[in-house]
């Protein structure tokens, strides 16, 4: 069985993430929050999925600073092909 959702775009990036993506404190204890996320994602847009999720993933751990992590992370990237 085929599932479809319309009203997905080409190159539309969808991402799913838990909330322990934007909640990661550096150690200031400032979050790493969505509006990064946003960021990275916009100036990344025509990357592939694994680039914008490798370099979300890498400017975390840059913020973080090498902190261990104080929530799971999941974290999903997905860019709609044609």
């Amino acid at each position: 069985m085929q599932y479809k959702k319309s009203g997905l775009k080409e190159g539309q990036i969808l991402l799913l993430s838990t909330d322990g993506l934007w909640e990661t404190q550096n150690p200031a204890g400032k979050m790493f929050g969505k509006d990064r996320i946003y960021d990275i994602i916009r100036q990344k847009s025509d990357a592939n999925a694994r680039e914008i999720l490798d370099t979300i993933v890498l400017e975390l751990e840059r913020f973080r600073q090498h902190l261990e992590a104080a929530d799971d992370i999941t974290l999903v990237v997905i860019k709609v092909a044609e």
